[in-house]
């Protein structure tokens, strides 16, 4: 029992961050192996890959309104994945803490395990700093509108404006996918080397 606890931790540590953030590993490597779509299933970068490309074909109203019901299930899904995939990087970096190992002769599996603890909830400032201000609030408060009936007249910014929005809300969140990858990355080369 003793070993296998740090093992379970890094396994769910290094795939949760993977499926959070779009970076699945495990199943591109299969995908390669059996020849077959190379695509990803990530959680985060799917609204970027998938929700953004649908919802664009969408009249503005609906657009926005459709984006506030996506931006809620990302919200209410993704921090407790993060929290739990933290928990999990941060209980491997503990238990890494005297691994004298240097992995390419610069950087101990510890280190590793620290910064990849540190990359996944960088997610929380990122959108509340950058994110929210810029975009999310814009496009969140048109939502609001749109639910109570508003149309694209009268939710008070032109069409162009809304879908530029959008469009650099899908760029936004796709550095939120790269910094979970990163963490799953980094914690990989810390549970290989």
């Amino acid at each position: 029992m003793g070993d296998q606890m740090p093992k379970a931790a890094q396994i769910v540590g290094i795939l949760g961050a993977a499926f959070l953030s779009g970076e699945d590993i495990p199943s591109q490597r299969l995908a390669r192996t059996c020849n077959t779509n190379k695509s990803t299933s990530g959680f985060i970068a799917c609204f970027s890959r998938a929700g953004v490309p649908t919802l664009s074909l969408a009249p503005v109203d609906i657009l926005v309104h459709e984006f506030k019901v996506m931006y809620n299930i990302g919200k209410s899904s993704s921090p407790p994945i993060a929290v739990v995939v933290a928990l999990c990087m941060g209980f491997s970096a503990y238990q890494a803490r005297s691994d004298p190992r240097l992995i390419g002769g610069l950087v101990s599996p510890f280190a590793l395990y620290v910064a990849a603890a540190l990359c996944i909830p960088s997610i929380v400032p990122y959108t509340g700093l950058y994110m929210h201000p810029t975009v999310n609030k814009k496009l969140l408060d048109m939502g609001a509108m749109a639910e109570k009936g508003a149309t694209a007249m009268e939710l008070g910014t032109g069409e162009k404006e809304i879908r530029e929005m959008f469009s650099r809300w899908k760029g936004m969140n796709y550095v939120r996918a790269a910094l979970v990858g990163g963490g799953a990355l980094l914690a990989a080369v810390a549970a290989l080397g």
